[in-house]
């Protein structure tokens, strides 16, 4: 028998175009400003691409009170939601930028691309100025596998940085895919008095029943519990009373 895969998934987390708060104001922000507990409420926001000098560009981006003397670099924020039923092993960063950029995830470097090696501070220049032309609508991908991605708000931020401080363009657009698969509720077990009580998340096991068999061996013997189902705390919680026969329970949908 083959064993059973898990239902694998593709979802697009941030979408090219989607609005993203950023500070243009040519200060060093460190790294902290990379976290999601930073408090960016007085941040401007905008629809992607954003930058300058390019008529693709949507949302205009201030680089400071010289054109011959920009802010080498510009900050971006933006956040997506993950399931609690939810498992991504692999995000597929798709990055359009002018020129050179430095990708974080919730507060830590994910990768940086035309930039020098080694850590980056916000007077580091681009490597290698970006050819403009049609620039906009490249996206060049990386893939980062992922172990520990949280449910719940994650944080992507990327700041740009200039080839030199007097270019005439800066932009941004991202795309972010997730792949991964629907994880699986976890049953647990517990007994009081004279009953057996069995509970699931309600996060992510929504749609699933309770199911009993006596013979493992035979795929065809499990059977629905027929158990009326509660929920208490953010459990499905079904109470059972045992009997003397040796039963094995499992969760799955009708």
């Amino acid at each position: 028998m083959k064993p059973l895969l898990p239902p694998w998934l593709m979802s697009t987390l941030i979408h090219g175009g989607d609005v993203w708060k950023y500070s243009d104001t040519g200060q060093d922000l460190g790294t902290n400003w990379s976290r999601t507990n930073y408090d960016d409420s007085g941040w401007a926001s905008g629809a992607a691409r954003l930058g300058y000098g390019d008529p693709a560009v949507f949302t205009t981006v201030s680089f400071g009170p010289h054109a011959s003397n920009k802010h080498i670099t510009t900050y971006f924020r933006d956040s997506f939601v993950v399931p609690g039923n939810v498992t991504f092993t692999n995000l597929n960063f798709r990055l359009s930028r002018v020129d050179g950029a430095v990708v974080w995830l919730n507060g830590q470097e994910v990768f940086h691309t035309n930039m020098p090696v080694g850590p980056i501070t916000y007077t580091n220049l681009a490597s290698q100025p970006t050819i403009v032309v049609d620039t906009a609508y490249i996206f060049y991908p990386t893939n980062i596998a992922v172990s520990d991605l949280p449910a719940g708000t994650n944080l992507v931020a990327v700041e740009v940085h200039l080839r030199v401080p007097g270019r005439l363009t800066l932009g941004l657009d991202i795309e972010v895919i997730g792949t991964g698969c629907f994880s699986p509720p976890s049953l647990s077990i517990a007994s009081a008095d004279t009953n057996i009580f069995f509970a699931w998340p309600v996060a992510n096991g929504t749609g699933y029943t309770l199911y009993s068999s006596t013979d493992l061996t035979a795929p065809g013997s499990w059977i629905n519990t027929a158990a009326t189902v509660q929920t208490n705390g953010g459990q499905y919680v079904v109470t059972l009373s045992p009997d003397a026969i040796t039963r094995f329970f499992r969760l799955q949908k009708p």
